[in-house]
């Protein structure tokens, strides 16, 4: 351990960090505070050390095996920080680093990013802080990615705490390096990144990281950008199959329709064991879906919905789906306007519980509801004396800032002094009085030193159940013996297997240089190749034009061709009509022309009758009258001779003739020419 005469002198450069003036109280309280510091262990939490402080303390603990280094809540910026890092080189054994508000810049971030990457022995590494404090660091994202490069090749670092160092400000670049370390790392069980300004676009990668990892225990997310959608798209899947057991979602707007879809992927989870979704924004909607998946939860033990909008529509949900899981031991409801009605319901299903510890303050009840809650949660039954010391599961309540008059006040006093179990009762913000508020807080530190009075008992039980664990763990070591054996026959095996590696391994060799001549003959065979395929793409390419030009000529001369067929269909449809008018009035004339026949073969016929008749007369007439005529009968010309008259009446029987023929006429041929059809 240091001398009175080091902490004087790191006392002093305390004071000129701060601009303080030493005293000797001051000096006073800074050595007992050094002297209650572990062997091996830096430990001055909020100490207001400055860089000069810590570079005098540090200077005298380079020779020492540190381990634990503690220094949360000062001011050593990145010149002490730096410091720090040069010791922990020289030491090589510190395993705790907790450097939380301290007012550290990125500069000093990039050296420990390279350091994480070779050391073996830092288990946790803590930059950001669990409560909100002054001077917090803010390494920045450019900082932050390369710090998770570092730690993505770690093997021995468990805690990362990263809450409010500004890792997402705008920034893309830190989320993504984080999302590659979750998706290589297997030793970083712990991960704070609340307060970093994620949005939703951040939280991808992060969360493609988490579905492929095996060890992330516990996750922070409060305080940033998230909403129920990205939680349902990206966090929701990758939480479905994690080794989760702590997650915190706090103080993120998750409301709306998309939540219910997250908490589908929360439900039969087999590992998550607290859920903090406080200040969430959840309401009745968010709530009930949420009550409803975590009752399948076998092992879920803290769930904090404080101050989320919670009304008297959720109580089925909250008394008959959470509050009875036999898991849960802690719930925290603060906030919410739950009125005496919820909370009657709650302590009739109290007694059913496990609970141990129960948060109701800022809930707008009072009166009748609180005193039955604590009736309740000191597993009072109906019924029972007040002088029945009663005992339930519940330790702890917090009822502050609610209604509770001083009569209700009085009564859960007396409900207290007679239970053996609650060791915390905040009933302060109450119209109770100070006396009652006092009487309570002494009911319970009875109880707590009971509990104290009662540990040797819990130790002779502890020391039952751990001579039964061994009697256990001699079976086990009998059965380990066995698998020793079996391990030992395994080694063997796998002696003669490595032997046989070393055999296949020269004959590899050897394949392998045989396989390169192959290669370097088929790489030279391809070369070739691909000058052939050279030139025959130059020939196809000249045929490919050639062929392009006979598909134009073609698809001209195809072109004139359709052309040329319309224009005989055209016409071939002018000569149907054409010949449709022809039948039509070659019909008309046949019938036209055999009626005119018709008419006149019947003229002839007269006329042959009457030839005939004149012939008879002209025959039966003297020789010296047929000379003579008479000038009022018309003469028939028929010549002078008998030989002109012959030829009268052979003409005359010809026209007949024709006449007779002329009205059967002769069918004619439709087989005609297009021309000839035309002609007609």
């Amino acid at each position: 351990m240091a001398s009175n005469g080091l902490f004087k002198e790191v006392y002093l450069a305390m004071c000129k960090d701060t601009g303080e003036i030493p005293t000797n109280d001051g000096l006073s309280h800074f050595v007992s505070i050094a002297e209650a510091s572990p062997p091996g262990q830096v430990v001055f939490p909020k100490c207001r050390l400055g860089p000069s402080a810590i570079i005098t303390l540090l200077k005298r603990y380079e020779g020492t095996q540190l381990t634990i280094v503690n220094l949360f809540g000062n001011l050593i910026r990145s010149v002490g920080f730096s410091a720090l890092l040069q010791t922990m080189k020289i030491c090589q054994s510190v395993e705790t680093v907790d450097v939380g508000n301290n007012d550290i810049g990125p500069d000093a971030i990039f050296p420990l990013a390279e350091d994480l990457k070779y050391d073996n022995v830092l288990k946790k590494l803590e930059l950001g802080y669990t409560v909100r404090f002054y001077h917090p660091n803010c390494i920045g994202p450019d900082a932050a990615a390369a710090l998770a490069n570092g730690v993505t090749s770690n093997r021995t670092l468990q805690h990362l705490g990263l809450n409010g160092n500004m890792i997402g400000d705008g920034s893309k670049l830190a989320c993504t390096a984080i999302g590659e370390m979750l998706r290589v790392n297997r030793s970083v069980t712990t991960l704070m990144l609340s307060d970093n300004c994620i949005e939703p676009s951040g939280l991808v990668p992060i969360a493609e990281g988490l579905r492929t990892n095996t060890s992330i225990q516990t996750l922070h997310l409060s305080g940033n950008g998230l909403n129920s959608l990205c939680l349902a798209n990206n966090l929701g899947p990758a939480v479905q199959n994690s080794v989760l057991t702590t997650l915190n979602l706090s103080r993120n707007d998750l409301g709306g329709g998309h939540f219910p879809l997250f908490v589908s992927y929360l439900k039969d989870h087999e590992t998550i064991q607290n859920l903090s979704l406080r200040s969430c924004e959840l309401h009745d909607e968010g709530v009930v879906p949420l009550c409803e998946a975590l009752a399948t939860c076998r092992k879920i033990r803290a769930v904090d919905l404080s101050n989320n909008g919670i009304t008297p529509a959720s109580t089925s949900a909250l008394c008959e789906d959470l509050l009875l899981s036999p898991s849960l031991v802690e719930l925290k409801l603060n906030k919410n306007p739950l009125t005496s009605s919820v909370i009657e319901r709650i302590a009739s299903v109290l007694p059913r519980t496990e609970l141990a510890v129960l948060e109701l303050s800022t809930c707008r009840f009072g009166g009748p509801g609180s005193v039955e809650l604590v009736k309740a949660a000191c597993g009072r039954l109906e019924g029972q004396a007040w002088t029945e010391v009663s005992t339930g599961t519940v330790t702890s309540l917090r009822l502050n800032d609610n209604h509770i008059d001083e009569e209700s006040g009085n009564m859960i006093a007396q409900t207290i002094q007679q239970c053996s179990s609650i060791v915390s009762v905040d009933i302060t913000g109450n119209q109770v009085s100070h006396g009652t508020i006092k009487l309570i807080k002494q009911a319970c530190l009875r109880n707590k030193h009971s509990t104290k009075d009662n540990r040797p008992q819990k130790l002779k039980l502890e020391l039952a159940r751990l001579h039964s664990s061994q009697k256990t763990l001699e079976s086990v070591q009998q059965e380990l013996m066995v698998e020793q054996q079996a391990s030992a026959r395994a080694n063997q095996y796998v002696e003669v297997v490595t032997t046989e590696i070393d055999v296949m391994k020269i004959k590899y060799a050897e394949k392998k240089v045989t396989l390169k001549g192959q290669i370097e003959t088929i790489e030279q065979e391809a070369e070739n190749l691909a000058a052939k395929v050279a030139d025959r793409r130059v020939v196809l390419k000249q045929t490919h034009e050639g062929t392009e030009a006979q598909l134009r000529e073609a698809e001209a001369t195809a072109a004139a061709t359709k052309a040329q067929l319309e224009e005989e269909e055209h016409n071939l449809d002018l000569e149907e009509r054409m010949e449709a008018e022809y039948k039509e009035k070659h019909a008309a004339f046949l019938a036209k022309s055999a009626e005119t026949l018709k008419l006149r073969g019947s003229e002839m016929e007269e006329m042959e009758k009457e030839i005939n008749r004149l012939e008879a007369e002209l025959d039966r007439l003297p020789p010296e009258e047929k000379k003579q005529q008479d000038p009022a009968v018309p003469t028939l010309d028929m010549g002078k001779t008998s030989e002109g008259r012959g030829k009268a009446l052979k003409s005359a029987r010809k026209a007949k003739t024709t006449a007779r023929k002329t009205k059967t006429p002769r069918k004619t041929s439709h087989k005609s020419t297009p021309a000839a059809r035309a002609t007609s």
